[in-house]
């Protein structure tokens, strides 16, 4: 048994007995004060980002990124047990010990994770905002030209016909937001294609896919831009090269980056950034990717959103739901007052799915934007209202914006008749196909909401201005 196991297991025992030994506890701080030390060494974190760092660098994360493998596997297994959780975080010496944990986990995983180099280390342009997206135009994308999407809000309704362009304008705007991730702009390919990954396809036929992109915007009050291509170039061996996706940007500066596409790889060139945090959420595709959820519940648990899902649920769809965990083999279980052992999610129904995997987005997407594709699927549409008033509820707590699409006449009505939902938080769009062009046309929250109540709008046909 690895020594990180064994740590997990002295632990388990000691929590379940209530009984913690001072000399444990010790020696948890002692690990977080290494970790500690080490980031406030900004000389040797500096060097570690570089793009050269120095051998002395590298030896120090070497020896490091053990240490902190070992910690983030205990504490994170354990916080996916609340009861348990909640007694550690009770005894000073562990609450001490976690807070500085939390301080230290994201900063220090993107340091001293053995997987990430400097050159493709997830990075932020924004470290903070004023605003998010209040403009996206779109002059190229997929079926879409020029289209313009002024007076954005903190919910935007996207709406239309079938093949429309309405699941485009979510890309669109999450290539935007993503800018050049490598692994998120291999994903968007991906999702769209519900392939899993470079591997399980042909390259070639993979990079079929690339799209050409050109889309800007004004982000936090800052003008930013994005120009995809896909072109040939020259590599240093070519003998499995396909070709390369060429990211020109504008952003707070200016850059640009390729990523080289060969039949069993890919290689990042350049710098690698985003504006802010951007997930995207599709009730066709979210199975793909069960590590998103992971990670999203791991988020939702530290900032203590999943509760709210929690008792959502329980309140509205079954009463005898007490939680739902993630287990030893990541899977999530119910805690189920009358099923035992605790089944499987998949065991109920979709809309429970849908709400619970919603929900868990927000807190991993704090400060940035989550996109929604058929936001309605699954759920009643009696239920609609309130998850409505769930969602907006999430994205004012961890402020973020929120784009999302509908097919639902239901699902619209009760975004623009939720009385809790103020009206200039609300922005609609309706995406009209004639002549195969699409045009969009903005309604505001309050005039959305005044249509609804004279006319009994229909965002989804052809309107006009």
């Amino acid at each position: 048994m690895a020594d990180d196991e064994k740590d997990f297991e002295i632990l388990k025992k000691v929590v379940l007995d209530q009984s913690l030994p001072d000399k444990y506890a010790a020696d948890i701080k002692k690990y977080i004060k290494t970790l500690s030390d080490f980031k406030s060494n900004e000389t040797l974190i500096a060097d570690l980002k570089s793009d050269n760092p120095t051998t002395e660098a590298l030896e120090v994360k070497k020896t490091l990124s053990p240490v902190l493998k070992s910690f983030v596997k205990v504490v994170e297994a354990f916080k996916t047990n609340e009861e348990i959780f909640a007694i550690l975080k009770e005894h000073n010496e562990f609450a001490e010990s976690f807070n500085l944990f939390e301080e230290l986990n994201e900063s220090l995983r993107e340091i001293l994770s053995p997987d990430l180099s400097a050159s493709s280390r997830k990075l932020y342009i924004f470290d903070s905002i004023t605003s998010h997206f209040s403009e996206v135009n779109i002059t190229e994308f997929r079926c879409l030209k020029n289209i313009e999407l002024k007076n954005l809000s903190t919910i935007n309704i996207f709406a239309g016909i079938n093949n429309s362009g309405k699941t485009s304008v979510l890309e669109a705007i999450k290539l935007l937001s993503s800018l050049n991730n490598k692994l998120e702009f291999i994903d968007l390919i991906r999702l769209r294609a519900k392939s899993f990954g470079i591997k399980a396809t042909k390259t070639e036929w993979f990079t079929e896919q690339i799209p050409t992109a050109h889309i800007s915007g004004i982000f936090s009050d800052v003008p930013v831009s994005l120009s995809l291509t896909k072109e040939d170039c020259t590599v240093d061996d070519e003998t499995y090269y396909v070709t390369s996706a060429l990211f020109d940007i504008k952003a707070c500066d200016q850059f640009s980056s390729k990523i080289h596409f060969f039949k069993n790889d890919s290689q990042m060139i350049g710098e690698t950034k985003s504006l802010r945090p951007s997930l995207f959420s599709s009730p066709f595709t979210d199975d793909l990717n069960p590590k998103l959820l992971m990670d999203c519940h791991r988020e939702s648990l530290k900032a203590g959103s999943k509760k709210m899902v929690i008792d959502f649920i329980k309140k509205h769809i079954d009463n005898a739901i007490q939680n739902i965990e993630l287990n030893d083999i990541d899977r999530f279980t119910v805690v189920h007052d009358t099923m035992v052992p605790n089944p499987d999610l998949t065991v109920f129904g979709e809309g429970l799915q849908r709400i619970f995997k919603m929900g868990m987005l927000f807190a991993a997407a704090k400060n940035g934007v989550v996109l929604i594709d058929e936001f309605e699927n699954a759920i009643h549409a009696s239920l609609l209202p309130k998850v409505v008033l769930l969602v907006y509820k999430l994205a004012v707590e961890f402020n973020v914006q929120i784009f999302l699409t509908s097919h639902s006449k239901e699902c619209i009505d009760a975004f623009a008749m939720c009385e809790d939902l103020p009206k200039d938080d609300l922005s609609a769009y309706s995406l009209v196909k004639k002549d195969n062009e699409i045009t969009c046309v903005y309604f505001s929250g309050q005039r959305l909401a005044r249509l609804i109540d004279v006319m009994d709008l229909d965002l989804r046909g052809s309107v006009s201005e």
